[in-house]
């Protein structure tokens, strides 16, 4: 009896000695099981806004229809142009740059993009008002610094017969997210034209494609 006893107290020492050894191995199964490595998923999502520009806005002065303008003068045109981004599912993706911007002129079949001089495009916070010198431009070497905007893309010294698409360099290092997030902001347009043009109106899209992380947290 004395035997059995003892027998059956070694089994139950036995067991729990073997407690904290199965536990930990479940525990650094369960920890090995979730520290999966995610890859970056990357996709893209794209913004289409459309420009119309007021030929009276311009004061070309009877000048010819893709004529350049006298002495070497150029007449620069800005506008703020509301934007959406109505995506719900904007809050899942971050690191939201710029991938591509093109243009391209709509309306005005005998006169091309050679019009312009130079084009610059922002993205701007709304309630934003001014002009480029009274931004505050997102700064590269720490883009989570207050800014209220960005400059996506510019095309400088543009060529003769590039035709009625264009497209811009765009700014690799500018980060929209906050822009994005915030669901609405302002495309802020700079186009200096040298040339004239006779349209009532020059009807510019601009396609945005951006580059976004998926948050895979």
């Amino acid at each position: 009896m004395r035997k059995k006893i003892l027998a059956n107290l070694f089994f139950i020492i036995a067991i729990v000695l073997a407690i904290p050894f199965l536990t930990t191995c479940k525990k650094l199964e369960d920890f090995e099981g979730n520290n999966q490595q995610f890859e970056l998923t990357n996709f893209q999502f794209e913004e289409v806004i459309t420009l119309e520009i007021d030929n009276d806005l311009l004061n070309f002065q009877g000048i010819g229809n893709c004529i350049s303008l006298p002495f070497g003068l150029t007449i620069n045109y800005e506008a703020f142009i509301p934007t959406e981004n109505p995506n719900p599912y904007t809050h899942l993706v971050y690191n939201v740059k710029p991938k591509s911007i093109q243009l391209e002129l709509v309306n005005i079949p005998d006169c091309d993009f050679s019009m312009l001089e130079d084009v610059k495009v922002y993205i701007v916070k709304n309630g934003t008002t001014g002009t480029i010198n009274d931004f505050v431009l997102q700064d590269p070497s720490n883009p989570s610094a207050t800014h209220n905007a960005v400059k996506i893309g510019q095309h400088l010294n543009i060529p003769n017969g590039i035709g009625h698409t264009m497209d811009l360099d765009p700014n690799y290092n500018a980060v929209l997210d906050q822009f994005i997030y915030d669901g609405s902001f302002q495309t802020f347009m700079s186009l200096n034209f040298d040339k004239a043009f006779t349209a009532s109106t020059a009807i510019i899209k601009a396609t945005l494609v951006m580059d976004v992380t998926l948050i895979n947290e």
